[in-house]
């Protein structure tokens, strides 16, 4: 077919604020891109293309100021409406000149069932947009490349996004020169070894780190390496920022730069390091980024530059370390498995594969100034580095075994495998340590073999991939590679046709890396792209704190996406599925139900998180109020905070909600008390909450923040619930403030099953029966600059749970007081923390030692039906 791209109706109409249904059809189309990738690679061209539209869109849309001209609003306009066209795709858009029938119905709905009309028409018209020619997709790009450039003519950025729009997975990839690989080794084996500080002929030798990179700096026929070296041999106390240029043989005589256009004449602008003086260099601390050139063997010095790779003392950190501590998106383990496996590919024939390129020498460094490398200014992370080593020649690893008894025969492939697969999963692999090389391989491939099979590692990672556990797979077979090897004469001498080998490699992993990746980002910009980790904190001994030290109860070690944050999703899913099944048979009272009201009082909430980007859930959230900063928009620096109130709002998604932001983090609790009573008094009385959570605790009561409940109780009538953390401090520590308050209902975290953590407070055995609820590897939304969710752990999780279930049964309450004809349960008495608590002890099971695990799934179940259910609750 030719392209649908229609004439735009001239029209005055006002869409101040209607480039959010642009977003919101972004956020739509994502998904629909990725799934047709998975499912049709004849469509890889269109649709990364398509993919690279509908990202790049999202990104200029946020910066369209509030204020515009009517000339900007008519050229908005035009794009609202070729917006409108891709979603009806491929069928012309019936829209009038006044009214965009897909766009409106998605950010003004009359309905909810137009919206979800609204939503197939999107989804179905992506698809069928993005699985189009490349001709005929092109000319939307141009559109919205101009648009971008009206909007901002003096920033290059937001043209930019639309200039690599087209990505050709087949397209030749650039490589370094043999002779360039080998130099480069060359040089730096001999001169890492210390001269300066080692005893004269040891081997001791400079740390040294390679950084990885895609695409190749070079210009002209120079090819530049980035670099790390530390200042001595025997510590991590200074690296060094260093650039090293390397030539062709055919190239010998200049040097280019990037960014420079001037050759460096080596007589007139350089100068040779002889013995030691390389040492000297690197001790210097010179706060600059020293340039030099290699020709053969030998160094020489140019003009320094200003420093690029600005890190801070210490040692880096290897990817398997990373594994411990820190979850990896989605998009972070496509650019890194790219980068790595590409690494691989590029240095394979050369005496960079002599040592092994595992996630023990994938190394990562933090940045400067920022307090921590996961964290820096925009929430990323430094570049992947190699950590070189030049082995002994005992040491050196061989890129083919000929052992009989090897099913597997070549290391360096199997090595880059499981990298693949560690990066795939999140967690670094227990490998075999066998001395004998033939079972050490063996046993290494059947564990790789088995995790490609095994798909319960893989579903809670967000990477089931099936192009990417392809591609390993088919790498992992012998067979894949024998047209390779070949036998001249005598059957034991073997010919081994390594570049063949190589372009089967590149064909098998890089090349299906290198369209998947596509699908999400240019190539030609990968480089500028930064891994992002998410924060996956470790739990730190506890000290006991004085009182007036406040504490947010934020979340206890997660080891990965293991089998109880699967258990957690469905056991979180389930109750979505009641809250979807109540609103389907209840449709009527329940969007006409005086809506339940929760308040979260935490660390704020992040509104640019993927999680709000849906509509209908950023209008749950009614009303903010900032008692730390007093901002007027909503923000979280933590992540705490958007973190509890994403769960709340999964469980009771018919709640409205209320958030006061009473800190910026733990560390600021201690000076909390003043915005947590005024916060009480904000959510009780001007938001008139039927429910307050609070995720937080302190060691001793605080007198002002039991007031301040007392108060809120009193004036409400008692109709008013209170919720907060127990601790996580387990037999260390009593039960926090304001949890052990007599008006707080204290929550305890268990995992799905219903099994109380360790590090719940111990239980007064002559006291009331506590509650408990799924605390435990909980995903949930996170600050705006992470993809997907993050599991966390802890009572303050198991209190936002807790808060939504009851405003979840107050809901289910109201609808069926209105529908039934039965004698019904107070709803009145269901809101006072007596009420809630009878119903709580219905809807759990005893665990013994006077605990009660606080399970709807459960409950629903038990009642059959909700009119059953409804007969539960109002039994005596």
């Amino acid at each position: 077919m030719t392209s649908n791209l229609r004439s735009v109706p001239d029209s005055g109409a006002d869409f101040e604020n209607t480039y959010r249904a642009i977003q919101s059809v972004c956020i739509l189309a994502m998904p629909v891109v990725i799934q047709l990738y998975a499912t049709d690679r004849r469509a890889a061209t269109g649709v990364c293309a398509a993919s690279t539209v509908f990202t790049s869109l999202y990104e200029i849309t946020k910066t369209i100021p509030a204020n515009v001209t009517d000339d900007f609003r008519r050229r908005l306009r035009s794009i609202l409406f070729y917006v409108e066209q891709i979603c009806y795709w491929p069928e012309p858009s019936p829209s009038s000149t006044t009214t965009l029938s897909v766009l409106d119905a998605i950010i003004l709905p009359e309905t909810n069932q137009l919206r979800r009309q609204a939503v197939s028409r999107v989804q179905k018209g992506v698809s069928s947009f993005a699985a189009s020619p490349e001709d005929e997709i092109l000319p939307y790009i141009k559109k919205f490349r101009k648009f971008a450039n009206r909007l901002s003519p003096s920033n290059g950025e937001h043209r930019k996004l639309f200039e690599s729009a087209i990505i050709h997975p087949s397209a030749d990839v650039d490589d370094y020169p043999d002779e360039v690989n080998i130099t480069l080794h060359k040089v730096l084996d001999r001169h890492s070894r210390c001269t300066c500080e080692a005893p004269q002929g040891s081997s001791e030798r400079h740390h040294a780190r390679l950084q990885l990179r895609r695409p190749l700096k070079k210009q002209d026929k120079h090819f530049a390496f980035d670099l790390l070296l530390s200042s001595m041999h025997t510590s991590f106390g200074h690296w060094q920022d260093v650039e090293l240029q390397v030539a062709t043989h055919k190239n010998n005589s200049s040097v280019h730069f990037p960014g420079d256009n001037s050759d460096y004449q080596l007589q007139e602008r350089s100068s040779e390091l002889g013995p030691g003086y390389f040492c000297d260099l690197l001790k210097s601390e010179l706060a600059s980024r020293v340039c030099l050139r290699a020709q053969k063997s030998t160094l020489y010095e140019l003009s320094s530059l200003g420093v690029l790779q600005n890190v801070r003392p210490g040692p880096s950190i290897p990817l398997r370390k990373i594994f411990q501590s820190y979850r990896l998106p989605s998009k972070t383990k496509l650019i890194l498995c790219y980068i790595v496996a590409r690494s691989v590919w590029q240095f394979y024939d050369t005496p960079w594969m002599a040592s092994r390129w595992s996630s023990d020498t994938i190394h990562f460094f933090p940045n400067l100034p920022e307090h921590s490398m996961y964290f820096t200014k925009d929430g990323h992370a430094c570049k992947p580095y190699y950590s070189i080593n030049f082995n002994q020649p005992d040491q050196i690893l061989e890129e083919y075994c000929e052992c009989p008894s090897v099913i597997f025969r070549y290391p360096r492939l199997l090595d880059l495998c499981i990298t693949l697969l560690e990066l795939g999963t999140g967690r670094g692999l227990e490998l075999a340590t066998d001395d004998s090389i033939p079972a050490r391989m063996n046993k290494n491939w059947q564990i790789a073999k088995a995790l490609i099979q095994n798909s319960s590692c893989w579903r809670y990672e967000d990477f089931e991939y099936a192009d990417f556990k392809e591609a390993i797979d088919k790498c992992l077979d012998s067979g894949v590679f024998e047209p390779t090897i070949r036998y001249e004469g005598d059957p034991q001498c073997l010919v081994h046709d390594i570049p063949k080998r190589r372009k089967i490699l590149y064909d098998t992993v890089i090349a299906p890396l290198r369209s998947l990746l596509g699908v999400y980002q240019s190539l030609d910009t990968i480089d500028d792209m930064i891994p992002v980790f998410d924060i996956r904190p470790e739990q730190a001994p506890r000290v006991l704190p004085p009182q007036q030290t406040g504490h947010i109860p934020n979340t206890t070690k997660v080891d990965g996406y293991d089998r109880d944050t699967g258990e957690s999703t469905e056991w979180i899913r389930c109750l979505q599925e009641i809250n979807r099944k109540m609103r389907s048979e209840y449709q009527d009272v329940y969007e006409s139900a005086h809506p339940i009201r929760v308040a979260i009082l935490d660390t704020g909430y992040d509104q640019d998180t993927p999680f709000f980007q849906d509509m209908p859930r950023r209008r749950q959230v009614k009303g903010w109020k900032d008692l730390y900063e007093k901002q007027t928009s909503a923000v979280d620096e933590c992540g705490h905070g958007t973190h509890t109130l994403a769960l709340a709002m999964k469980v009771a998604p018919g709640a409205h909600f209320y958030v006061a932001r009473i800190t910026r983090d733990t560390e600021g609790m201690k000076n909390a008390p003043k915005a947590i009573c005024e916060a009480i008094k904000w959510a009780s009385e001007d938001c008139e909450a039927d429910i307050i959570s609070m995720s937080l605790g302190f060691a001793k009561e605080n007198q002002e923040i039991s007031n301040a409940i007392y108060n809120a109780v009193r004036i409400r009538s008692g109709r008013i619930l209170f919720f907060a953390a127990a601790s996580n401090s387990g037999g260390n520590d009593v039960e926090w403030f304001p949890a052990c308050h007599s008006s707080v209902i204290s929550i305890r975290q268990t995992n799905a099953k219903g099994e109380f953590s360790d590090n719940n407070p111990p239980v007064n055995m002559d006291g009331p029966v506590v509650y408990g609820t799924l605390g435990q590897n909980v995903p949930s939304a996170w600050l705006s600059n992470v993809i997907g969710e993050i599991t966390k752990s802890g009572t303050s999780v198991a209190t936002a749970i807790a808060a939504g279930i009851a405003a979840m049964m107050l809901l289910f309450a109201t609808i069926q007081r209105r529908h039934s004809t039965c004698s019904p349960l107070g709803v009145d008495k269901l809101r006072t923390q007596d009420g809630m608590v009878a119903l709580f002890a219905k809807m759990s099971q005893d665990m013994g030692n006077r605990t009660r695990f606080l399970s709807p799934l459960y409950f629903f179940k038990k009642g059959g039906n909700f009119q059953g259910c409804w007969r539960l609750m109002n039994e005596t």
